[in-house]
């Protein structure tokens, strides 16, 4: 049998996504679910975790930008969140063999899977490093779990042409009904659905495959498409769903390799190239996907393996610290990331960054510290995207006398990133200004109200205000803006937020709505209250300064 990557044990798939699955990788790493996931993790062992499933919720959007494109991370609701990864474990013996049947006597080209004896199931590519979770999450994007190379290299040798295809819109595009297609096939559910009194007979003695389309939905306020990006139920979700893909593909003889939701396929000519699209395309039809046609990229070879920026970098030979033109190589090596970024993104310049900051000690960078920072700051100005790869300078070598100049400079990212929307950069300087100490100029983010209205950003903020010993002063602030803007309006997209102004005792009685007040919303309002009680007093936070 081929090692699918998947976990064996029940309980170990159910803590780790607990405790490290609910938050998406890139995002500052002050969030954590470690203490909400123990807790429900045993809830859910005692038999005393209950949920109604009546309620439907949102969930937080986080947009993440990258150079000049945005990709709307999300965070679910975390009681939802709780019951979708019960569901899992409820049905983990059914989802393994499910999925095992796809590569009997195959490989798996799936190259994200579940990571064993680590905590994270699933970690994304090698470009970012988060800090440390890709060795906590069931599954992590920032390494894929098989040597990619080697994959590539099986697929190109005797063939002459090779195809990259991505998948449109992924995630926003998945169907919830589509999930049960995928668990027990499309003409099965399609007969279930038209014989009610078979479908209960069939949901009572082989399989609830309706209770992942119903949940997800219901953790999206009853939305057919769409599943969030970057929980790791997500990533088992898509798996279940194009799995049944890859296994049609293998029985018409076709090999590839699939990352998340992008092919790669090899042929000896451009006929079998397009067999291929056109039975990929015939597969995706099923379950209401496409191709992005924008995306397709026909090779013929030789071409490299990788490419020109990553060869480049990756054989350069960084300088000896005793060099007297260390900083100048330095410098050379950083600056040649830099003329690649033209072409290739700003992803290059964060691997050179990451580079430098894993290959030297802060005995070694100290000397250079200041010329570093400042080039560093300018880097992160021009392209908010580095700002994560200041926190690790800082992190790795940290000179006080420069703190002033840090600060002024965070300032202006702050103003250029509220005047183009890019909240997950405001995000992250504040999580660096709380860590570090320093100042942040409040009155950029709150005049007589929030400047930037954004949930990850406001929870940071009120820590950071808490933590400068300040929070009195902006109290009535939050509390105006969780009564007048978001209760029974948005607060399901800001339920982290609610949650912690809960905790921090700054708003109260969340049940307490108008006697007008419809029954259901009444009933979600009563659960709330009485979850957040409970959390509160188990001294749950997703704030971890």
């Amino acid at each position: 049998m081929i090692d699918t990557g998947l976990i064996e044990n029940r309980e170990e798939l159910l803590k780790r996504l607990l405790c490290y699955g609910l938050f998406p990788e890139r995002i500052p790493p002050i969030f954590s679910s470690v203490k909400f996931g123990l807790y429900y993790y045993d809830k859910i062992l005692k038999g005393n975790f209950n949920y109604n499933k009546k309620l439907t919720y949102k969930h937080i959007v986080y947009p993440l930008t990258q150079d000049k494109k945005v990709r709307m991370l999300g965070i679910p609701n975390c009681i939802a969140y709780v019951q979708l990864c019960y569901l899992f474990y409820e049905h983990w013996e059914k989802l393994k063999q499910l999925l095992e049947n796809c590569w009997t006597n195959y490989y798996n080209p799936n190259m994200i899977r579940m990571q064993k004896q680590k905590k994270r199931l699933f970690v994304l590519n090698s470009y970012f490093s988060f800090w440390g979770t890709e060795e906590k999450r069931l599954v992590s994007t920032s390494k894929p779990t098989f040597n990619e190379i080697d994959y590539k290299l099986r697929l190109i040798t005797g063939n002459k042409y090779g195809i990259h295809l991505d998948i449109s819109k992924f995630y926003s595009s998945i169907y919830a009904h589509a999930i049960s297609w995928a668990l027990i096939s499309k003409k099965t559910s399609k007969e279930l659905y038209r014989d009610d009194k078979k479908k209960k007979t069939y949901i009572k003695n082989v399989f609830d495959y309706e209770c992942f389309e119903s949940h997800v939905m219901s953790m999206q306020d009853k939305e057919s498409f769409g599943i969030p990006i970057g929980p790791d139920t997500s990533y088992i979700l898509a798996d279940i769903l194009l799995s049944q893909i890859d296994k049609a593909l293998f029985s018409r003889g076709f090999r590839f390799i699939r990352y998340i939701d992008d092919y790669y396929f090899c042929a000896t000519n451009e006929n079998d190239l397009q067999n291929f699209v056109n039975e990929l395309r015939k597969q995706l039809y099923i379950y209401k996907l496409n191709l992005n046609d924008e995306k397709t990229e026909i090779n013929k070879f030789p071409v490299p393996l990788k490419t020109e920026w990553t060869n480049c970098l990756d054989n350069y030979v960084l300088p000896d610290t005793k060099d007297k033109k260390f900083f100048d190589k330095l410098l050379y090596f950083i600056d040649k990331a830099v003329s690649f970024s033209e072409k290739y993104g700003a992803r290059t310049i964060k691997y050179a960054l990451r580079y430098v900051v894993n290959h030297y000690t802060a005995i070694d960078l100290t000397p250079h510290i200041k010329k570093l920072y400042l080039y560093v700051l300018h880097l992160t100005y021009i392209y908010p995207y580095l700002i994560d790869c200041l926190d690790d300078l800082l992190d790795r070598c940290y000179e006080k006398s420069m703190e002033s100049i840090i600060s002024n400079n965070l300032n202006n990212i702050i103003k250029e990133a509220i005047k183009q929307n890019n909240y997950d950069t405001i995000s992250w300087v504040i999580y660096i200004c709380d860590k570090y100490g320093l100042a942040i100029d409040v009155n950029l983010l709150i005049k007589k109200n929030f400047v930037v209205k954004d949930c990850l950003c406001l929870t940071l903020l009120l820590y950071y205000l808490k933590n400068k010993g300040i929070i009195k002063e902006y109290q009535k602030t939050y509390y105006k803006f969780y009564y007048k803007e978001l209760k029974l309006k948005s607060d399901d997209e800001f339920w982290l937020l609610e949650y912690e102004l809960f905790k921090e005792d700054i708003i109260s009685n969340l049940n307490k709505l108008p006697k007008s007040a419809d029954k259901k919303i009444q009933a979600k309002y009563d659960e709330k209250q009485k979850n957040y009680t409970e959390m509160k007093k188990a001294g749950i936070s997703f704030v971890t300064i």
